[in-house]
């Protein structure tokens, strides 16, 4: 775990260096509150659960 100053998020939070999780999961909340419609996160979210679960399962193929 370090220490990672974030763009456009005051101060700094901790961050896993191996996925960056904390990191992507605050920005991604902040973002999507304040910029985009509701329809437009449901189709964001379907688009992303989609080429997740595609990706799962090419590997295990």
């Amino acid at each position: 775990m370090t220490l990672k100053k974030a763009l456009f998020i005051k101060g700094f939070i901790l961050v896993d260096k191996i996925n960056r999780l904390l990191l992507h999961q605050r920005f991604k909340a902040l973002f999507f509150k304040k910029h985009l419609s509701d329809a437009t996160k449901k189709l964001l979210w379907g688009i992303i659960h989609f080429m997740f679960n595609l990706r799962r399962f090419l590997v295990r193929v």
